[in-house]
């Protein structure tokens, strides 16, 4: 596994939980998940701003279930989400985890724009 697939970065005065699932395996996805659950629990209620990069991400039932599960946990803790590499595939998954987790969460194409619009929201 890659290391720091979880981090902290701050973006025009913005902190923002920066979880990469890029390229990872069903077992990595799982290990990044609790990792990010574990930093989110931290936060205050309603604070956490966060881009999640799911590109080139493989996913089994049990990664799946993981990040829904992970998701519903730390809702309360969460703004708003960016997720980046949302392809026609994953567009299916995203909408489920909004359902679910109630979220308000976005699809970018960029790093850059998923920034912007998370440093937009108060």
């Amino acid at each position: 596994m890659a290391e720091n697939r979880v981090s902290w970065i701050e973006y025009k005065g913005k902190k923002i939980l920066f979880t990469d699932y890029s390229n990872a395996t069903p077992d990595d996805i799982i290990e990044t998940a609790k990792e990010s659950v574990s930093a989110s629990l931290t936060q205050e209620k309603k604070s956490i701003l966060q881009v999640v990069d799911v590109t080139n991400a493989t996913y089994d039932r049990n990664s799946w279930q993981i990040l829904r599960q992970g998701a519903k946990e730390t809702e309360p803790y969460s703004k708003a989400s960016a997720v980046l590499g949302v392809d026609a595939a994953k567009k299916f998954f995203l909408a489920v985890t909004k359902m679910v987790s109630k979220r308000n969460i976005k699809a970018f194409d960029t790093m850059e724009e998923a920034k912007e619009w998370l440093a937009s929201i108060e």
